[in-house]
């Protein structure tokens, strides 16, 4: 809308007037399109804790990013510390943590460059662990388990 009317007109904090006019406008409100949901995912529970993991990254916060990995049976935390989300600096997080929880069947990520790798791809497949990539497609978090997880630390 904005553009169109830039077309024709043009007034000094036009495109802040257009939005509030949007923003208050009924008529606006009421024929203005809405975004797509994106679908739920039905997760089959798992039979027993570690068996899959959802995995991603938060951050920055105090200029550092957090690895957050959550057991998909037992809804257990991990959170681990990292100065850069990158495929190494995530191997050696899931290294460190599978040396005390054993390795996990699936773990489920978005389609970060990290979780997409040739060097992360590698590592998963050297142990066994199948990879399921999830597709966000309005906005994080439409896979609950991490979503859910994040709320509930912000208290």
């Amino acid at each position: 809308m904005k553009s169109l009317a830039r077309s024709y007109v043009w007034w000094p904090n036009m495109d802040n007037d257009l939005e509030n006019k949007v923003r208050t406008c009924n008529n606006c409100r009421i024929n203005r399109k809405n975004p797509p949901e994106a679908p739920l995912h039905p997760w089959e529970w798992p039979s027993r804790p570690w068996e899959r993991i959802h995995i991603d990254y938060a951050g920055p916060f105090l200029g550092k990013m957090f690895l957050v990995m959550v057991d998909a049976y037992s809804r257990w935390l991990e959170v681990h510390p990292t100065n850069v989300a990158t495929s190494r600096a995530t191997t050696e997080k899931l290294r460190s943590t599978f040396a005390i929880h054993g390795l996990p069947t699936t773990i489920v990520s978005d389609n970060g460059s990290n979780f997409c790798s040739e060097e992360f791809e590698e590592f998963l497949a050297k142990n066994g662990i199948h990879h399921r990539r999830m597709l966000l497609i309005i906005q994080p978090p439409t896979d609950l388990q991490k979503g859910r997880s994040r709320r509930s630390r912000k208290g």
